[in-house]
């Protein structure tokens, strides 16, 4: 345990993350830390950044005693709070009422849907799905692991620090991630598997705002490496461990990878038959809008049927997950533990990034009257509607255009041989 009198030496980063650790499993407050060797010569302030310490704290106050001694003030989340007194029960006493019932709640989601038998990858889509299907993104409920546990709403930092709570609670090691997406602030999680790989799952970006506030449930940023999901997340890389380097990994090991649309749709049609809500998989051929039609056009001539609510292509464009809702009047219900009930508590907005061109009181009016997050999201999909739009387009101008270019030399070849007789 980190006492708040002594001071602990400091001389890698490994051993500064060792300690936040140590700090937050006690409920720590108040840490006195003193730089030495390799890091004798950096200010703590600039370490701090790149440690892992938004694991536990979102905010904090740092004293310099001298150019090498500080004092660290720490005020901690509710999710690494309740995830001490989980380990450590006789520190329950220090939770909010709140923190208590969101604790409860955890341990009933996590009896119901994780089974020490099964994978940590298992583990890890249970509660991801468990997570997606139930909460809905809702910017004014704010950032509060209690919040989204309790009234199932929240933003993306409640999100990840669900994910954070309950993975770490079954001893699947996770991190929460924080940097931007879309060009705005954001969070997710690095979550590492029995073989040491560590991968990316972003729960707020698998649960799209639909119209009508539908549910729909997705996996495209379900286990994904550092080169898959850097296509639109930014981060600080070495604050971090280095992710996995095989693309689709979740689908690999989950027998979900196609590289034809045959056994894509065979897949498909036998996750409909017994009764699933919706389908996700790694489709390697995918190509484009016109060309994914044209196959499910082909699969029901042959005797397939399913009904397709709703569909979502890849993010890589012509190659990626392919995420599948069906209209399956069979489909069950997901079942979840009642969250408790409470006043409603409406808890302050963080600071968004705001371009430097709008003036304070009209970006404050512009975010209020808009989701941010939502409007990057819809702007997202009418963007890859257009790119799958145009590329179909252009597979159609190229097969015209051949078609015009073998007809114009076989006109060419009849007359060089009437000419040549």
């Amino acid at each position: 345990m980190v006492s708040a009198e002594e001071t602990r030496t400091i001389e890698s980063m490994d051993e500064l993350n060792a300690v936040l650790q140590e700090a937050a499993d006690a409920m720590q407050k108040k840490i006195s830390l003193r730089l030495s060797g390799p890091l004798s010569k950096k200010k703590l302030n600039a370490l701090l950044s790149r440690s892992l310490l938004f694991n536990h704290s979102r905010s904090y106050r740092l004293i310099s005693d001298s150019e090498t001694r500080y004092t660290l003030y720490m005020n901690q989340m509710d999710c690494s709070r309740m995830l001490a007194a989980s380990r450590n029960p006789t520190l329950e006493s220090k939770l909010s009422d709140q923190e208590r019932e969101s604790l409860k709640l955890a341990k009933r989601c996590i009896k119901k849907y994780t089974r020490k038998s099964k994978s940590r990858m298992e583990n890890l889509k249970a509660l991801h799905d468990a997570l997606v299907t139930r909460v809905m993104y809702d910017k004014p409920s704010g950032p509060e692991c209690t919040t989204m546990m309790l009234r199932d709403k929240g933003v993306c930092d409640a999100y990840s620090r669900c994910m954070y709570l309950m993975l770490n609670m079954i001893d699947i090691p996770c991190h929460i991630v924080v940097g931007k997406a879309g060009g705005v602030a954001h969070a997710w999680n690095l979550v590492e598997l029995e073989d040491g790989e560590w991968l990316h799952v972003d729960a707020t970006w698998d649960d799209p705002i639909m119209p009508g506030r539908k549910q729909i449930l997705r996996h495209d940023y379900f286990c994904l490496t550092d080169d898959e999901i850097k296509k639109d997340h930014r981060w600080i890389r070495g604050q971090y461990p280095v992710s996995a380097k095989e693309k689709g990994y979740y689908f690999r090991k989950s027998d979900l990878y196609f590289d034809n649309y045959v056994d894509f749709w065979v897949a498909a049609q036998r996750a409909y038959d017994k009764k699933a809500k919706g389908f996700s998989a790694y489709l390697e051929c995918f190509g484009n809008a016109r060309k994914f039609h044209e196959n499910y056009q082909k699969h029901c001539d042959k005797g397939g049927h399913m009904e397709l609510a709703y569909w979502h292509p890849p993010v890589g464009r012509r190659k990626g997950v392919v995420s599948l809702a069906f209209n399956n009047k069979g489909a069950p219900e997901p079942d979840f533990p009642e969250p408790v009930a409470e006043e409603e508590v409406i808890l302050p907005l963080e600071d968004e990034e705001k371009p430097s061109w709008l003036e304070p009181e009209i970006w404050k009016d512009f975010t209020e009257s808009f989701d941010m997050d939502a409007v990057v999201k819809e702007g997202s999909k009418l963007l890859l509607k257009g790119i799958n739009t145009a590329e179909g387009m252009a597979d159609d101008f190229q097969k015209t255009e051949g078609s015009l270019e073998k007809k114009s030399r076989a006109v060419l070849d009849g007359l060089l041989k009437k000419m040549g007789k």
